[in-house]
């Protein structure tokens, strides 16, 4: 069972980074019976319930909801394990995030998470395919574009930024050969929980 340390700075390992890139992903800060806490969004349930398992959390898959949607999402309610994820600048307000400061290897597993919990595959009328990300922070965007043209071996994507349902937000996508390098690092057995994977392969 991995314990409250899991996102400690001196005890980070790829594993750990990964779930903390996914967590940047689609997160968000709160309070629940007068305490800061953080709940991880996503629609796959079995995805968060094969984390909870892997990362041996001590947390449940809860249902959520919503007027359109159902999703589901993982409370961290662990002070201990919450000041630890804002040590990385998790914060409320994601218009000014930033990706912190990893070394080499966590940082790679960190894009990787963050990739695959919020990227989607597309596929246009004209018969193009690609893969986007879309969030709040353009100066997040822009760190994480310059980390997948690295990593993948693509050009530096330049951000949309619009409002996008009242919110501004600012989106880079990937097309044809490149959304092919982008895949095949998505898919890559850099991780060792390839169980873990949550990018869904077919396209919207």
């Amino acid at each position: 069972m991995r314990n409250v340390a899991l996102f400690e700075q001196s005890k980070l390992d790829k594993e750990a980074a990964w779930l903390l890139g996914f967590i940047f992903s689609d997160s968000t800060i709160g309070e629940h019976q007068g305490r800061t806490v953080i709940r991880l969004y996503n629609k796959n349930k079995e995805l968060l319930d094969n984390i909870v398992e892997y990362f041996g959390l001590p947390n449940k898959v809860t249902k959520q909801v919503n007027q359109t949607t159902t999703v589901y999402f993982i409370r961290f309610g662990n002070q201990d394990i919450v000041s630890s994820i804002q040590a990385y600048g998790f914060q409320k307000d994601k218009t000014n995030l930033c990706v912190p400061d990893l070394d080499d290897e966590c940082r790679k597993a960190f894009t990787l998470g963050f990739m695959q919990g919020k990227g989607s595959f597309f596929r246009e009328e004209a018969g193009n395919y690609g893969f986007k990300i879309i969030y709040r922070s353009e100066s997040f965007i822009k760190e994480v574009a310059e980390l997948i043209s690295f990593y993948c071996g693509v050009k530096v994507a330049r951000p949309h930024c619009c409002l996008i349902k009242n919110y501004y937000s600012c989106q880079i996508k990937y097309v044809n050969s490149d959304c092919d390098r982008v895949k095949e690092f998505l898919y890559s057995d850099y991780l060792l929980f390839n169980d873990l994977k949550a990018v869904d392969q077919n396209t919207e």
